[in-house]
């Protein structure tokens, strides 16, 4: 039989036709502006971005749009065209005709006359200081330093060298000629001394009749561009006022702009131009060292820019590019490093789970699915799928070896290999071990391929075959690898679950102490053999040659602590990929940037999926598909944000923070508002603030734009505020704005000293008076204490006599109640271990304890707390003691409930509580506990006092009634609730309790109450000791937590082993 031979089909597209997409952020009614059609843009001298829209003027910050302002009102109309002069002011010309000026943090209102009023296109200022403003349709006005309108002819004039014309815009040469565009070209204007006005010398020909709207400098000396209604673009070189000195060319002819319509011609600062093309896009062109146009490159809206119909650009002094948009805001691309590209046919999928660079080749895989591109920016895209031999599962990770064949990892069916020329894939590896067949990443020094995966790491030669596998089975200390990295000397790295990084190849490793087990998820050489390692914790940088260690985390701005994947780009920076955007560590600043939504990431950054091109660019693979970025495109961000003090508040007072501040005496709330405006990055500026005389540190560093005091008192103040972008770039010297608080009268030097002057003088003569009265006084004084001294002790000896009657009288009660309570020994006698703690706080006792085995198996103890202590608690104490004695003795009293029930009933009838409305409420807080001593079952009532039990090593609470003994019923209530607990126990368990003398002493370090919480833990610790230790113990803590604090209460504490 014949065999067939097999149709391999791949799919060839230029590069070129992959959707790519640049960020550009926008900015319109959703994020705070005032009008969503904006036409011109300009920046102050403080750094704020200034947009003229359809309904006035607004200020933008990076963050926030203010349109409030003070001087005269700004009017309500279209501001086409500014100026920032040379003196710092800002000059917005209206559709109407009108001038508005900010000055000093004011507007300042110029009007022309009303027949010279129709929309201003163009201001610009000449080389003396004056401003030159173009009117559409009324000419030219002319304005001194002082804000006076010096030259203003009559549209209508016949002599009028503008009238009739339809005025665009317009330049000043050096020679301080006019160059104006106008409906019919470009006509050349100087100033006639003797008429005192501008004259026209002439129309360049070969711009004659086309409608020239824009014209601007160029970075070359003698240089003009001009940008056309439907002409395209034109270069314009010369000098002086005579036509024939100038030379015209036609450019832009190789992009294809030729009868565009160009709008907006901008210079950057890096030898390239912008220029606006009505409904097409933006053009960027680079420019050689001879000012050719070069490079081009086209944004619409089918690869990121808003709106093609764009009003202005505008290049903002951090390098950013603004677009002002009638109907669309304002846009912004501040960063051209990146681009984004979906790399897949199926634009409906866009998912890059794995990126690997071979030289020219760059391999991007996915689900099911595996592209390669071939000559970078200018080849072609080959195609591999199910057809070529590639299993439907997704790829995970990508390699080749020296003879650019390729390894395939898939997430769940094992390792494939494509061989170099041939589009056939074949199986590799493939286990019944499903962990085995789960590849996290490849790589190999030249003859060993090493193979991460969820059942440690495989090791493959492809020459002879022999593979070996490393588990936790032969030294990995986790079989989950998530990376493996070949590092420059050959050493063998892993990343998976440990405290460190571990070589499998050598004995080297980096342990981190003091750190438990870490996810370490990717690992990346850096330079001079530097070791970087993404984890769940963040960036560690592993330092050998220094034996260092460095952790980047959301505390050093990191944008999230868990990093999927990890790469070095040419200029040093550290990349760790996240869901939802990147971390730039610059190691040698210790500073992070973070590139989020702001830049464009809308996507999560996939493990591993990323790798450096030969040319420096950096590729990285996302759930939206590649992210490119080149270092060699990226702007170089060196200006610290531009410090502003925004608002002072001053106990609900606003005063003006460009200047110092004075204050009458009194007691001040402050609260500063400020920006630091970074274009670049506005969400990642923080900042440290510090009130000198005030703050004796400065504040730790934060995002929040203001600070506020709550009490600012008389006294010089300066408030010193400085700013760190993103980048690290922070101000060199601190904004600075003083605060003078009045001191008061009182407090004046000219006042202390008459004062003192004052008050000496007084002590002088008063000292002298009393020296002549204090020998009078004194001889009256000794008559009296002979007199008094006789009185005193005679009166201490009374005293001594009584107190000694008193004490002995005590002393002799404290014997009475002593010999009430039951002795010890009966306790001992009846249980396994028992101690009694009973410590009166004043000789006798509020607190009493009581027990008796009332039948053959009917064991009752009491532990009682009366109100009060000393010699009325002891009164409580004793009738306590005869009661219970009585009632638990009855022959009808059978329950600890019953005990209580009765025993409160009898207490407030001996103290007549249940007939005085306005008696006292002195009772007891009481536990009865029943033992079965047969059974040792235990029945527990309680008003007011917990029980705790150890049973069986367990610790249970008891909780008693709350209702306690004696005190008037509540109106609503006959009687009160005492119930019956009852507990099976077993020979060991031990019954604790206590009165609130325990838990209720104030001691330890802090001089706060014992409570309740460390009692148990007490117990908790010694519950299974003997029970005379347990006494011990308890007897020696309550005095070590007392110290030398008076006791506030009696203490009875009382332990029962069964």
């Amino acid at each position: 039989m014949k065999s067939l031979p097999v149709l391999i089909f791949t799919f060839f597209l230029p590069l070129a036709g992959l959707s790519q997409t640049y960020q550009f952020s926008s900015y319109g009614l959703d994020e705070g502006m005032f009008d969503k059609f904006t036409y011109t843009i300009n920046q102050d001298q403080q750094g704020f971005l200034w947009i003229g829209t359809g309904k006035g003027l607004c200020r933008f910050d990076g963050r926030v749009f203010d349109n409030e302002f003070k001087g005269d009102s700004i009017p309500i109309s279209i501001a086409h065209a500014s100026l920032l002069d040379s003196r710092g002011r800002l000059w917005f010309g209206h559709e109407n005709g009108l001038l508005s000026v900010y000055e000093d943090g004011a507007f300042r209102l110029i009007e022309p006359s009303d027949n010279h009023r129709s929309k201003i296109t163009a201001i610009r200022e000449d080389e003396s200081g004056k401003i030159l403003v173009l009117c559409q349709q009324s000419g030219l006005l002319v304005i001194d330093q002082d804000l006076n309108i010096i030259h203003e002819r009559d549209p209508e004039d016949q002599e009028n060298p503008f009238a009739d014309k339809f005025l665009y815009d317009f330049q000043i040469t050096p020679g301080g000629n006019l160059l104006v565009t106008t409906q019919d070209g470009l006509s050349i204007f100087r100033f006639n001394e003797d008429l005192g006005s501008y004259i026209q010398t002439g129309i360049l020909s070969a711009l004659q009749y086309l409608n020239v709207q824009e014209l601007v400098k160029s970075i070359y000396e003698d240089e003009y561009w001009a940008g056309t209604a439907d002409e395209g673009m034109f270069r314009i070189t010369g000098s002086g006022f005579d036509p024939e000195g100038y030379s015209v060319e036609k450019i832009g002819l190789e992009a294809g702009i030729e009868y565009a319509s160009i709008s907006s011609i901008v210079f950057d600062g890096e030898r390239r131009v912008w220029v606006n093309s009505l409904s097409e896009g933006i053009y960027r062109f680079d420019l050689d060292e001879m000012g050719k146009l070069g490079a081009s490159l086209l944004f619409n809206v089918d690869n990121g820019l808003p709106s093609e119909y764009i009003e202005q650009i505008f290049v903002d002094e951090e390098g950013n590019q603004w677009f002002s948009s009638p109907g669309n805001g304002i846009s912004v691309l501040r960063d051209q490093a990146f681009t984004f590209y979906n790399i897949w046919k199926d634009e409906a999928y866009t998912d890059v789970s794995a990126v690997y660079v071979d030289g020219d080749t760059r391999w991007f895989g996915g689900a099911g699915r595996i592209a390669s591109v071939r000559g970078g920016g200018v080849g072609t895209i080959t195609y591999l799928d199910r057809s070529n031999g590639l299993p439907d599962d997704k790829v995970t990770a990508l390699y080749t070896d020296e003879q650019h064949n390729l390894y395939i990892g898939t997430e769940k069916k094992g390792l494939y290999k494509k061989n170099a020329g041939s589009s056939r894939i074949v199986p590799l590896l493939v286990s019944r071990n499903s962990l085995e067949n789960s590849v996290n990443a490849i790589d190999g020094d030249g003859t060993i391929l090493y193979v991460a995966t969820y059942n440690g790491v495989y090791t493959l030669n492809p020459r002879t075959g022999e593979r070996t596998f490393q588990t936790t089975a032969n030294g990995l200390p986790h079989n989950k690898i998530n990376d493996v990295l070949v590092d420059g000397n050959g050493i063998v790295w892993i990343a998976t679950l440990t405290p460190g990084l571990i070589s499998i190849n050598s004995d080297k490793q980096f342990l981190i102490n003091g750190k438990p087990k870490l996810e370490f998820k990717t690992l990346v050489e850096g330079a001079d053999g530097i070791i970087w390692a993404g984890s769940d914790r963040g960036v560690f940088e592993f330092d050998f040659n220094q034996d260092t260690l460095v952790h980047f985390g959301t505390e050093k701005g990191l944008k999230s602590d868990y990093v999927y994947a990890i790469a070095a780009d040419p200029r040093g920076n550290i990349w760790a990929g996240h869901r939802m955007g990147v971390s730039v560590v610059n190691a040698k600043r210790e500073s992070v940037r973070v590139y989020g939504r702001e830049s464009g990431f809308s996507s999560d950054i996939r493990n591993n999926a990323v790798d450096l091109t030969s040319e420096g660019q950096m590729l990285i693979g996302s759930s939206g598909g590649v992210i490119q970025y080149d270092a060699y495109q990226a702007r170089e961000d060196t200006m610290a944000p531009r410090l502003s003090i925004k608002a002072i508040d001053i106990s609900g007072v606003a005063y003006e923070p460009d200047e110092a501040i004075k204050l009458k005496y009194g007691k001040y709330r402050v609260r500063f508002d400020f920006v630091g405006i970074n274009f670049n990055n506005p969400e990642q500026v923080s900042y440290q603030y510090k009130l000198d005389n005030y703050d004796e540190e400065w504040s730790e560093i934060s995002n929040l734009s203001y600070a506020s005091y709550g009490r600012v008192e008389d006294g010089d103040y300066t408030f010193m505020l400085r700013a760190c972008d993103g980048n690290g770039n922070c101000s060199t010297e601190p904004l600075s704005l003083d605060i003078s608080i009045k001191i008061p009268i009182w407090k004046a030097w000219w006042f202390v000293v008459s004062l003192v002057v004052l008050v000496l003088t007084i002590i002088f003569v008063v000292f002298k008076i009393r020296e002549r009265n204090q020998k009078a006084i004194q001889e009256y004084l000794q008559r009296q204490l002979d007199e008094r001294t006789r009185e005193v002790v005679q009166q201490k000896e009374e005293i001594e006599v009584k107190n000694r009657d008193i004490t002995d009288s005590l002393n002799y009660a404290q014997r009475i109640q002593a010999s009430i309570l039951p002795p010890i020994k009966k306790l001992h006698d009846a249980f396994t271990g028992s101690f009694v703690f009973y410590q009166p706080r004043d000789i006798v006792s509020g607190d009493f304890y009581w027990y008796e085995q009332v039948d053959e198996n009917r064991f009752i103890v009491v532990c009682a707390d009366s109100t009060g202590h000393g010699v009325p608690g002891a009164f409580m104490s004793m009738i306590g003691t005869t009661l219970i004695k009585d009632i638990c003795l009855r022959s009808g009293i059978t329950r600890p409930s019953q005990v209580l029930t009765t025993l409160d009933n009898e207490v407030r009838e001996a103290l007549n509580q249940n007939v005085e409305t306005s008696g006292s409420n002195d009772g007891m807080d009481i536990i009865v506990l029943e033992v079965d001593m047969r059974t040792n079952k235990i029945t527990i009532s309680s008003a007011m006092r917990p029980v705790i039990i150890y049973s069986g090593g367990e610790q249970i609470y008891v909780k008693g009634s709350r209702s306690s003994i004696g005190g008037q019923l509540d109106e609503d209530r006959v009687e009160k609730d005492f119930i019956d607990q009852e507990f099976q126990l077993k020979k060991g368990d031990i019954i604790y309790m206590f009165s609130d003398g325990y838990p209720d002493q104030f001691g330890g370090p802090l001089g706060r109450k014992f409570k309740m919480v460390r009692l148990k833990n007490l117990l908790r610790d010694i519950h299974d000791k003997p029970m005379d230790e347990q006494y011990n113990y308890i007897k020696s803590n309550f005095f070590l937590w007392k110290e030398d604090l008076e006791q506030v209460d009696d203490v009875l504490f009382m332990g029962i082993r069964i």
